[in-house]
């Protein structure tokens, strides 16, 4: 602009999405808070955990936790977004253009492209990828993701819970 004016700055974009536990088990203890172990995170260019770390079980179903489409179903490093650490991985967008994902599973029920609704069964929990045990690491990525703010892109998904179950 010649005239001196500053170049209007987009405003990003805010959820409008209501997300439900990922889990049938509302009282799955949680393991590694959005955060957390800001050392062990800070040699991955981070500045603490990039999710949610609930502790279940080998084989405890998965659900979405917002309606969406999958975007992006298998092993993470077939993602950038997940990358191999997420081991087997979905990633689901929402209509508000946020996305949530959940890691380390054993099994994938749904490819790219599905549109599930909250609350459905989209895979089972394990502990593929890097973990250091049995868990789901759920992580919610906002419509207007800057993977610069120290967590990849991510923000804590704890504040957005709300959503029934279908």
């Amino acid at each position: 602009m010649d005239n001196g004016e500053q170049p209007q700055q987009e405003q990003p974009q805010e959820a409008t999405v209501a997300l439900c536990w990922p889990l049938w088990d509302l009282a799955a203890p949680i393991g590694q808070h959005f955060g957390d172990n800001k050392d062990v995170y800070r040699r991955f260019g981070q500045e603490g955990h990039n999710g949610i770390d609930i502790l279940v079980h080998d084989f405890t179903p998965v659900l979405a936790s917002a309606n969406g489409i999958v975007r992006y179903a298998g092993n993470g490093s077939g993602e950038p977004l997940m990358g191999n650490a997420a081991g087997e991985c979905i990633l689901i967008k929402h209509e508000d253009g946020s996305q949530t994902g959940y890691a380390h599973l054993s099994t994938v029920y749904v490819t790219e492209g599905y549109e599930c609704k909250a609350g459905e069964v989209i895979g089972l929990s394990g502990h593929s990828g890097a973990t250091t045990g049995s868990h789901l690491h759920w992580e919610y990525l906002p419509p207007s993701m800057d993977v610069r703010n120290g967590y990849m892109g991510r923000t804590n998904p704890l504040p957005l819970l709300g959503g029934a179950h279908g």
